[in-house]
C-alpha cells in the first residue's frame, strides 16, 4: 500500500496538494505501523492473513459478508477471534478500513459525499455520516474543507 501510494504521489501528473497529502499519508502509516504492529504475534496465521486481505478495497468495501467468505469460519467464531486478536469486531474493523478510505477521498478527489460513501461500500449516506463524523469529529464536507490541515506543512 505504502509503495503504490508512494508512486502515485511520485507521478508528474499529481496535483501537488494531492502529492503532499499521499506523502504525508505514506509517512505516518509507516511511523504507525512502526509503533502499533497490526498483527498481534500470537495471532493465528488464517486471521492475520485475513486482516491483511481485508485492507484491499476489493475487500473492504464488500464488508463483513467478504470477511466471513475469505475466513471460511462462522460469523460467531470470526466475531469471538477477531475481538480476542484485535480488540474490536470485525464489523468496526470494516467500517474503519472504509472511512479512512472515504477521508482519502474527500481529500484527493472532486467526487460527492454520496459517491465517495458508495465507494466505500456504504448502502446509506446518513450512516457514512454519522459515522464518519464519530471518527473524526467532523462531517464528510468539514473534513473536505480542511484539505491538508495535517499534511500542509510536508
Amino acid at each position: 500500500i505504502y509503495r503504490s501510494d508512494t508512486d502515485r504521489a511520485q507521478q508528474p501528473q499529481a496535483r501537488q496538494d494531492t502529492r503532499q497529502f499521499l506523502l504525508g499519508h505514506v509517512c505516518c502509516g509507516v511511523l504507525i505501523s512502526a509503533c502499533i504492529p497490526d498483527t498481534p504475534f500470537h495471532a493465528p496465521p488464517w486471521l492475520a492473513s485475513l486482516h491483511e486481505e481485508m485492507k484491499k478495497e476489493e475487500n473492504f468495501t464488500l464488508g463483513i459478508g467478504r470477511m466471513r467468505a475469505l475466513s471460511g469460519r462462522s460469523q460467531e467464531y470470526l466475531n469471538r477471534a477477531f475481538r480476542k486478536y484485535y480488540g474490536q469486531t470485525p464489523g468496526a474493523y470494516v467500517n474503519g478500513l472504509r472511512l479512512a478510505h472515504g477521508a482519502f477521498l474527500l481529500q484527493t478527489t472532486e467526487l460527492s459525499v454520496l459517491e465517495i460513501s458508495t465507494a466505500c461500500g456504504f448502502e446509506n449516506l446518513s450512516w457514512f455520516n454519522r459515522l464518519f463524523k464519530q471518527h473524526y469529529r467532523l462531517t464528510p464536507t468539514q473534513y473536505r474543507g480542511r484539505k491538508n490541515f495535517f499534511f500542509g506543512s510536508i
